[in-house]
């Protein structure tokens, strides 16, 4: 059996139903794998899935609110608006209940196993603390607390099973994993399923034919891109926040917080979908990624974007600047996507049908259907 930890920020990054999730419930239904999560991280989930989207639905309902004020003379109209508000606002406790639903319903289907955090690890949670030590990234660091309660439930595990894998991604609590022999951490789901020991795994559960093989081919995502390029409003809509961003350092050197947006499809290149898994002889599941031109929006100091001006080789514009000289700057980069891509055939056809109804798939979408979502972005270096 193959023990494995998921952190917080895995469980952010890949939902509970992504493609490579699918896959992990292959594997634990057989038996080959074990999910351990921490009662901190469930509570960290769930606690940030809540916030963010009742933040969401109260900033839906102000904006109702916004636009109802606009209107002076539609007395039916204005209460109908009203009533979508209302509603709105109702709805919020409605969805917390469902959020924790959802994620204990994900939890009994994976046969999770919850890791407690003992009372009397608190002891040596709060030594670090004012010592710096362990996860902490300096002494006193509050934030740290959650990370050093998880610390202490690994730790337990190791005792009981032996050796884990951690899927995690803070920098500063893999670091201290890592001088773990017991412990092998992986950046996310994707790299641990990459693993030669995984695979073999897969491939024994899995179906595995020459129609997945095709979908990796040179061929094949020659065909994908053309028909990327197509997808306008798809990939306009690609938004990846500060946290998905890669190689953010070319940006400036003082960068306070940074997004890519408004991708364009025309331009894209490169693409390629690999460690493709077969849930089904109709339904694929795995990993693509492209190249293409976006626009990314960061904020700085106007003495940055002063410095930046100066570079000839920068085409950078400022969009505002508030009065502490923070300034929202945007600027076209050469990037790279990558994320999680879904194949779904109507049947389970030979590869030779495949190939027929890809060479027309925009005429051929009812019997090849291609659901993407990118996580990821990396800002590329282009030479002068």
């Amino acid at each position: 059996m193959i023990e494995v930890v998921l952190d917080t920020n895995i469980l952010h990054q890949e939902g509970l139903n992504s493609g490579r999730m699918q896959v992990l419930k292959r594997l634990i239904d057989v038996e080959f794998v074990r999910i351990h999560i921490p009662e901190i991280v469930k509570k960290e989930f769930i606690s940030k899935k809540i916030h963010t989207t009742s933040d969401l639905m109260i900033k839906a309902a102000n904006n109702l609110k916004t636009i109802n004020s606009n209107f002076e003379k539609s007395d039916d109209f204005k209460i109908e608006l009203q009533k979508i508000e209302t509603d709105i606002r109702t709805k919020i406790e409605d969805i917390k209940n469902q959020i924790i639903f959802e994620y204990e319903s994900w939890e009994s289907d994976f046969r999770v196993n919850k890791l407690q955090f003992e009372p009397e690890d608190i002891e040596s949670v709060m030594d670090d603390y004012f010592l710096g030590q362990g996860v902490y990234r300096s002494i006193k660091s509050r934030e740290d607390i959650p990370d050093a309660m998880i610390n202490t439930s690994i730790d337990r595990l190791i005792l009981e099973v032996g050796d884990i894998n951690v899927l995690i991604k803070d920098s500063t609590f893999k670091k201290h994993l890592t001088n773990n022999l017991s412990v092998t951490v992986y950046d996310g789901l994707s790299d641990f399923l990459k693993t030669q020991t995984i695979e073999a795994l897969t491939n024994k559960v899995m179906v595995v034919d020459n129609v997945k093989d095709y979908f990796e081919s040179i061929e094949a995502n020659l065909v994908l891109t053309n028909y990327f390029r197509e997808l306008d409003e798809d990939i306009s809509l690609i938004y990846v926040e500060d946290e998905g961003l890669l190689n953010k350092d070319i940006l400036a050197d003082r960068v306070y917080s940074a997004q890519v947006n408004y991708p364009l499809s025309s331009n894209i290149e490169n693409l390629k979908i690999d460690s493709l898994y077969a849930l089904t002889a109709e339904k694929f599941v795995g990993d693509i990624s492209f190249e293409t031109d976006a626009t990314v929006h960061f904020i700085s100091d106007y003495r940055t974007y002063l410095d930046i001006q100066n570079d000839k080789n920068r085409n950078v514009d400022i969009d505002s600047m508030n009065g502490d000289g923070l300034c929202d700057l945007y600027e076209s980069y050469k990037v790279r996507y990558s994320g999680q891509v879904e194949i779904i055939l109507a049947d389970s056809f030979e590869k030779s049908v495949v190939e027929v109804l890809m060479k027309s798939i925009k005429n051929n979408v009812g019997a090849i259907s291609i659901n993407f979502n990118m996580e990821l972005c990396e800002l590329l270096i282009v030479d002068a």
